[in-house]
């Protein structure tokens, strides 16, 4: 039986797991191909922490392809721009050939609803954008931050540990965690009081832009 040519786009855990089970499925019929268009991985969930204290934003990069590869897949590092399902293939940028494919799987994820990396940034691009962030949050006079959930709360409550003089307010249309039990948000809210960080509702237009 031929080999098929599956081409997998995304660079995160689903992208990599997607190309485990793929090849341990596929064993030797398919040729598995992941286009990721940066050659790092970073830990989005840790992102709150490090553009505060960007010092430890190097704990949750990963420079090394061998250690986030999936093993026996075929990494093509850059970003793809189109796809063309008359030929079957995947356009990228800067000129690059495209990825012809058998199968597609887009597994591009989901964006945290803070900076995160651009397609096709260096590590070294990405390093000087999180400590620029940084640098404006120290400088700031007031912080104001879009969103009730978890990730909002999680930057709210790091700029408070690091920063005890600073204004912090959460805007948010309906109030933090929404779908959390209503003693639970009293409880954070109780905490949040506390902590001098205000929360104001029913803000429907919200820049949605960093």
């Amino acid at each position: 039986m031929p080999t098929k040519r599956v081409v997998i786009v995304g660079g995160g855990v689903s992208a990599k797991h997607c190309a485990e089970v793929v090849l341990k499925q596929g064993k030797d019929k398919v040729d598995v191909t992941v286009i990721q268009a940066n050659r790092f991985v970073e830990w989005s969930l840790a992102s709150a922490t490090a553009f505060v204290d960007p010092s430890c934003h190097p704990r949750f990069l990963s420079t090394d392809c061998t250690k986030f590869e999936a093993k026996g897949a075929t990494y093509t590092y850059a970003t793809a721009e189109g796809v063309d399902m008359e030929n079957k293939q995947v356009r990228l940028s800067n000129g690059a050939a495209p990825e012809t494919f058998d199968a597609l799987v887009v597994a591009t994820g989901f964006a945290l609803p803070l900076f995160y990396p651009r397609l096709g940034v260096s590590v070294h691009e990405r390093i000087a954008e999180v400590k620029l962030v940084a640098n404006a949050i120290s400088k700031a006079a007031c912080v104001v931050i879009g969103g009730g959930g978890l990730i909002a709360l999680e930057l709210a409550g790091d700029i408070r540990a690091h920063y005890a003089d600073k204004t912090i307010i959460l805007i948010c249309r309906s109030g933090i965690l929404t779908q959390w039990p209503d003693d639970f948000r009293q409880k954070v809210l109780d905490r949040m009081t506390k902590m001098s960080i205000q929360v104001v509702t029913a803000a429907f237009d919200a820049p949605k832009q960093p």
